[in-house]
């Protein structure tokens, strides 16, 4: 069910990626940087349905 928290356009291999590049900044900074609170809050920020804007499409790599 969607409750409306999320943008509409963030898919679960985006969350899964997420999580993944969040949990290897805490491996690398260790477990007591204060950095780590705003990475985050600012990517909570970015996934929330306030935003509107698209999100660019992925590149070719």
């Amino acid at each position: 069910m969607n409750a409306g928290l999320l943008r509409p356009d963030v898919t679960t291999a985006d969350l899964i990626l997420l999580s993944g590049s969040l949990s290897q900044a805490v491996l690398t900074t260790g477990d007591s940087r204060p950095g780590q609170c705003s990475l985050l809050r600012i990517s909570l920020d970015g996934l929330s349905s306030r935003n509107i804007e698209p999100l660019p499409e992925p590149t070719a790599s």
